[in-house]
């Protein structure tokens, strides 16, 4: 047995304790470090992402009649809530006032992504950096 095979036992020794894990308890714990690394790895994934698209309103969508951001407002007025399309996708979101004011513009919204919703953090204009 080399060193690295069995540094449990090894880390067990050298810091007081006694190297009585079986060869399966270790296994098990090896499985058990990867699971919790896996599912770390898995909930990094579902953190902010940022999307750049346009502010409009859940009737039109993407295709608005003549000028997107008169016809976002107008839908708006009517009760349609604001929604951020990007590449074709429409994300709905609860929080219309953090849309306000951006009506038919490009923004980059940061927040979380869970299917076709967006809960947001922080909107920008997508063109202050250009």
């Amino acid at each position: 047995m080399t060193r690295g095979d069995n540094w449990a036992a090894l880390a067990h020794e050298r810091f007081g304790g006694s190297s009585t894990k079986s060869k399966k308890e270790i296994i098990m714990h090896r499985k058990l470090l990867m699971l919790v690394a896996a599912m770390l790895v898995f909930g990094c994934l579902s953190w902010a992402k940022t999307i750049t698209g346009t502010v409009s309103d859940a009737m039109c969508g993407a295709k608005h009649d003549g000028d997107p951001v008169a016809c976002t407002k107008k839908c708006e007025d009517g009760g349609s809530k604001l929604v951020v399309v990007a590449n074709g996708k429409v994300y709905n979101t609860d929080q219309q006032d953090k849309l306000k004011g951006h009506e038919g513009a490009a923004v980059k919204v940061t927040g979380t992504v869970k299917g076709d919703a967006i809960t947001i953090t922080d909107v920008a204009d997508a063109s202050a950096g250009k």
